[in-house]
Order: structure tokens, then C-alpha cells, then sequence
């Protein structure tokens, strides 16, 4: 499935973004420390800054879970305020 998603990623659809955070937030699952991660953020957070909604959520949800970075409660609420109605059900 992540073969599917950066191939979409690489494409110039309108669904380009939210593939790439898809792909992104795969990555970062599979994540077993914080330096595997650093990519899969990296992108997320560019994604996020580019208003792709669904980057924003994923970030939402690893900053308030803290698996492989640094639970940052007021990250959690920014990035939720900027992204809601897009993901408003908190983790």
C-alpha cells in the first residue's frame, strides 16, 4: 500500500498532498526511534505548512501520542486549532 501512495505522491493530481502525508504517516508508524522518524517528520511538517490537511493530522496524533518524539501538548493544540473542521477528533 505505501507503493501505491508515493507513486500518487510523485504525481500531479490534486490528491498529490494528501498521498504524500499518507505515505509520510506510514513511514513514521514503522518508525522505531526518533532518527527514523526525522524524514517522515520532516515531510509532514512541509506538507502541514503547505495547508495538506491530512499532514497536520498525522502530526497532531504523534505529538499527542509521543511514540517516537516528545509528547508537545501545545504543538497538539496549535496544530489541531489550524487544522479543525479537517481533524478534530483528538487522539
Amino acid at each position: 500500500m505505501s507503493q501505491a501512495y508515493r507513486r500518487a505522491c510523485d504525481g500531479d493530481s490534486a490528491a498529490a498532498g494528501a498521498a504524500c502525508a499518507r505515505s509520510a504517516a506510514l513511514q513514521l508508524e514503522r518508525a522505531s526511534n526518533s532518527a527514523e522518524a526525522q524524514e517522515p517528520l520532516q515531510s509532514l511538517d512541509a506538507l502541514c505548512e503547505h495547508g495538506t490537511g491530512a499532514a497536520c493530522c498525522a502530526l497532531v496524533k504523534v505529538y499527542s501520542t509521543g511514540r517516537v518524539v516528545a509528547p508537545d501538548p501545545a504543538r497538539v493544540s496549535r496544530l489541531h486549532a489550524q487544522t479543525c473542521p479537517t481533524c478534530c477528533d483528538r487522539p
